[in-house]
């Protein structure tokens, strides 16, 4: 019999064959990965919550009865504290989301000393009429653009309530994740999907050359936050990024307020409370208007104050004028403003010291404490929409004149 003419295979057997072939080496890539102990980005970083929903924060699990419950995922447990609920509601349970930074989470510690546990505790003796589940989800150096969308994830949980205390990473991660803003939310998503793999992680890792981190590490300081983001060096002073900056925080407080009211929920504001006295600025940089022999003199100036400091220890009055001087040649120099405060501080000048030590905190290049117009932004956005406020600020501020004599927090 005559053989019959060899037929080509079709172009779409082709590429079926090539996509079946090249998920087949994929697979057993990644499984060569998890035997050899690599981990995905997402277990090592978090650059994705916020920016993409291929990374919640939350995970379903089912106990031994097969009762649902939600879970953090433990990819984010380097960030978050682990928070189990039903995710079923029963009728009579009220449930609160506590949402914001590292305040919220209860760092340097964990959940159980911070305002969320002590809410856990309090609400059962001011309302035993419900039964009250309060769910942390603060997360380290977490700013406010990705704690609304963190709301927007929670809202399928039926909240009644969101506590958000979100006031003190704005400028930190603008910074430590400018790109991400600049990319498409295909892009996002994309690139949020491929890192929960072994096999993106070992590229990654070999383009990049860096080294794997344990996952269950928290930052113990500020410093090391910026360690291992982006550092004070990459601050400068920036008038315009910094209106941006406050202008997306505003922003997003009226975005959360929104996605609460969707959700027919109530939303709470807390003002932040910042150590004033005694945490100098991260950075200081003279303004472009101040000339190099000014800063010069500015920079003996404080030498020399600090020799008559040092000169005699009980009477700063001296050191007092120099570092004034100083002030008046560059009043945007934060090291400047917190040395006169802290010297006025100790000659019991408690309202001219406060003055310095707010300029110094709103002069600061790299702020990691919230600045003035962060907590003006919450009160003014809480009065315009018309939602209630926790002003700590305020109720510390009090509390330390009535206890201490002076305003300044610390």
């Amino acid at each position: 019999m005559p053989k019959r003419p060899h037929q080509p295979l079709r172009w779409y057997k082709k590429l079926l064959f090539s996509v079946v072939t090249t998920l087949v080496v994929l697979a057993v890539i990644e499984l060569a990965m998890r035997v050899a102990g690599v981990q995905p980005v997402t277990d090592t970083r978090d650059p994705f919550v916020g920016f993409s929903q291929q990374v919640p924060l939350m995970e379903s699990v089912r106990d031994e009865v097969g009762n649902e419950w939600m879970r953090t995922a433990k990819s984010k447990l380097v960030w978050f504290n682990e928070q189990t609920f039903p995710k079923r509601k029963d009728k009579d349970v009220r449930r609160v989301f506590s949402l914001g930074g590292s305040t919220t989470y209860g760092h340097p510690y964990d959940d159980t000393t911070s305002f969320s546990g002590w809410m856990r505790e309090y609400l059962p003796v001011v309302d035993p009429s419900h039964r009250w589940e309060v769910i942390n989800c603060g997360g380290i150096s977490y700013a406010s653009y990705r704690v609304a969308a963190l709301m927007e994830e929670l809202v399928q949980y039926e909240p009644d309530v969101f506590v958000v205390y979100s006031a003190h990473n704005e400028f930190l991660e603008r910074r430590t994740y400018a790109d991400m803003f600049e990319r498409s939310t295909a892009s996002l998503q994309i690139h949020a999907a491929l890192s929960k793999t072994r096999t993106f992680a070992f590229a990654d890792r070999l383009l990049n050359r860096e080294p794997a981190q344990p996952s269950n590490l928290l930052p113990a300081e500020v410093d090391e936050v910026l360690n291992h983001t982006i550092g004070p060096t990459d601050y400068h002073r920036d008038p315009k990024w910094r209106s941006q900056v406050l202008a997306h925080y505003e922003l997003n407080l009226r975005r959360m307020v929104a996605i609460a009211r969707r959700a027919n929920c109530e939303i709470i504001f807390v003002t932040p409370a910042s150590n004033e006295s005694d945490c100098s600025p991260f950075k200081s940089e003279f303004a472009s208007t101040v000339t190099e022999a000014q800063q010069t003199e500015v920079m003996n100036l404080l030498s020399q104050a600090e020799r008559e400091k040092a000169d005699n220890e009980h009477d700063p009055s001296q050191a007092i004028q120099t570092l004034t001087k100083a002030t008046q040649i560059a009043p945007e120099f934060a090291e400047a403003r917190y040395r006169l405060g802290k010297l006025l501080f100790q000659a019991r000048k408690f309202d001219l010291a406060h003055i310095e030590f707010k300029a110094a905190l709103n002069e600061d290049i790299c702020p990691l404490r919230a600045v003035d117009e962060i907590t003006a932004s919450i009160r003014r956005v809480s009065e315009e929409l018309h939602v209630p406020v926790v002003d700590f600020e305020e109720s510390l501020r009090d509390q330390c004149k009535q206890e201490r004599g002076h305003p300044s927090l610390g």
